[in-house]
């Protein structure tokens, strides 16, 4: 009876519980749109300290190291506009008890002084999260950035 008892608790208090998965995923949806929604007059220095909370040491050291970092920023002041991820899907591709490898596509939209959507681009990615004693963190993220020709010519898709 107790053995029963423990069980259903068990499968109660899981049922309860968002996957690591969905965590994992929800944490990476949070880092990508911090990462692509940005003003033409933000801060690059604001926006480092802002993706730090996201990264691991490792990956931020590597991430703010990269020439292709301030892209974003420079992208938003370029087209005078503001970017902003309108949507993001993981699909799993590995896991393990602590870190899950997810593939992603996400459609960013650049959005100028009137609220007008100016361009979508459409970006696929790679990422890692994984669990640490202090929650989450990205040991990996790869989306080939915003380049001029991206949003510079007409609505197309780079990967």
């Amino acid at each position: 009876m107790v053995l029963v008892i423990v069980s259903v608790l068990l499968i109660v208090s899981a049922c309860g519980k968002p996957s690591f998965k969905k965590e994992a995923a929800a944490f990476g949806e949070s880092y990508k749109k911090a990462q692509y929604t940005v003003n033409r007059t933000d801060d690059l220095s604001d926006m480092k300290e802002k993706l730090k909370l996201y990264l691991t040491d490792h990956e931020y050291q590597e991430y703010t190291q990269d020439s292709m970092f301030p892209s974003v920023l420079e992208a938003a002041k370029d087209q005078d506009c503001q970017i902003k991820l309108k949507k993001i899907t993981f699909t799993p591709s590995d896991e393990s008890d602590d870190r899950v490898d997810f593939d992603y596509e996400m459609l960013i939209q650049f959005i100028d002084q009137k609220g007008k959507v100016k361009k979508e681009i459409e970006k696929k990615g790679a990422m890692t999260v994984i669990k640490t004693e202090s929650g989450f963190k990205i040991s990996r993220d790869w989306d080939g950035r915003l380049y001029p020709s991206d949003y510079q010519s007409s609505l197309r898709s780079r990967s």
